[in-house]
């Protein structure tokens, strides 16, 4: 977004916090733009537009083959501009991924929005990126060729995608004869699961994959959930099944990544035990040489475990303390308790009792 539409961010009936903030945005709304000339840069996403219209442009002198562009939606206005190029080009073609043939054309315009009626844009439909290409590259869905017979399921996700604004026709829909029978076919083939809690969804999740990969079938997972996918991934790596994740991992949650934080979790958390343990025993933790596994899991028994020690070093040392106060008591006793067991003190109890009754009767 360009700097300049910062000032109507805003509006006037807001509170005056959020005009404060907008003020405090200037500062990097007139610095930066002067750091970047200071040194030569511009803003990655101008470069990227500005390679993108390159390219359109070069695209628009190629005449030695076809041009394909496949598998973008348009969401970003240079690549919208660049697929628009490509479709107009005479030896040019655009394969549009998922396009919504089966809505009606009033609920497909109610997704761009209707002024007249005051019906809102509503970006967070699915298709709405797709509507705006094809109306950059000035074609209806009419004019779009389908590359595959269809499932059966498209009307159905169509239908349950509907515009929030059209939704007073889904009993219509839902009386009509074969929109029932393509909803029966698209949905035999699906299971639910009612999980009681975030546990056992991924639980259930990983066996559903697990059975797919011993079955030699395909199988994904599609979730805008993070948690859910961390969660899957951890009960596949448990029975070493491989998954790719193809949003990526951040740089936080890697091996190193996590010893990097750990130190730090561990003094803001002022040496508590979950915190403290999970630093010990990362396996790049180097500390007690080839004796560390001992030591840190003799410290999770004797330290860390039961009543939890005051918050600091001087919690952990006073709870160390204590231990070996404890530690030396048992010994002690049970030194006493041998002591006393071992044969030969008692046979040396019986020979000492013997002489004292010799003596008494001596007398």
């Amino acid at each position: 977004m360009p700097w300049d539409r910062l000032d109507d961010l805003v509006p006037e009936e807001l509170d005056r916090y959020w005009q404060l903030t907008l003020t405090f945005l200037q500062i990097a709304r007139e610095r930066w733009p002067e750091v970047l000339d200071e040194r030569g840069f511009i803003e990655p996403a101008k470069r990227r537009d500005l390679l993108i219209k390159a390219e359109a442009a070069r695209l628009a002198r190629k005449t030695d083959g076809p041009v394909i562009a496949a598998g973008s939606t348009g969401s970003i206005p240079s690549t919208a501009e660049l697929i628009a190029t490509i479709a107009k080009l005479p030896h040019g073609a655009v394969v549009l991924p998922g396009l919504d043939t089966d809505l009606d054309e009033a609920s497909w315009q109610l997704i761009g929005g209707n002024e007249e009626k005051g019906i809102a844009a509503a970006p967070g439909h699915p298709q709405f990126a797709m509507q705006a290409l094809l109306a950059r590259i000035g074609i209806g869905r009419d004019g779009v060729e389908s590359l595959a017979a269809p499932s059966g399921s498209e009307r159905v996700i169509s239908e349950a995608l509907r515009p929030a604004a059209a939704t007073d026709l889904w009993p219509q829909r839902a009386a009509d004869a074969a929109f029932a029978a393509a909803a029966d076919t698209a949905l035999e083939t699906i299971s639910v699961i009612e999980a009681a809690n975030a546990e056992d969804e991924s639980l259930a999740i990983a066996v559903a994959l697990r059975e797919a990969v011993e079955q030699n079938k395909t199988a994904a997972l599609v979730t805008p959930d993070r948690a859910l996918g961390r969660r899957v991934l951890a009960a596949l790596a448990r029975w070493n099944v491989a998954a790719e994740d193809t949003s990526g991992q951040p740089l936080s949650d890697t091996p190193a990544g996590i010893f990097a934080r750990s130190p730090a979790d561990t003094a803001l958390g002022r040496l508590a035990p979950v915190t403290l343990l999970a630093l010990l025993k990362h396996p790049l933790t180097r500390v007690g040489g080839s004796k560390q596994s001992q030591a840190v899991a003799a410290l999770e028994r004797a330290v860390l475990r039961g009543p939890r020690p005051r918050p600091g070093s001087d919690g952990l040392t006073h709870a160390l303390k204590t231990f070996r106060e404890q530690l030396d008591r048992y010994r002690r006793k049970e030194e006493t308790e041998l002591h006393r067991s071992d044969p030969r003190t008692m046979l040396f109890r019986q020979r000492s009792r013997g002489r004292n009754r010799s003596r008494r009767r001596a007398r």
